[in-house]
């Protein structure tokens, strides 16, 4: 079942903690959910979540949650 959903491990980039920082969700997000951002925004993929605040950060970044 997890083959299915494309989960994947995503290798952060060297300047990571900069990208972070200046994420525009950067202030409302936790710091883990920025990180599923900039991985979701570096393979350009969906994310799947239960998190509203994260689902609402996504799709203002142009991706799409999984499921929706």
């Amino acid at each position: 079942m997890l083959g299915q959903t494309r989960v994947c491990a995503v290798d952060l980039p060297p300047d990571a903690a900069i990208r972070l920082a200046t994420l525009p969700a950067a202030p409302t997000l936790k710091q883990p959910d920025c990180c599923v951002l900039l991985a979701a925004d570096q393979v350009a993929d969906a994310v799947a979540t239960f998190d509203d605040r994260l689902a609402g950060a996504v799709r203002s970044h142009g991706l799409t949650v999984w499921g929706d």
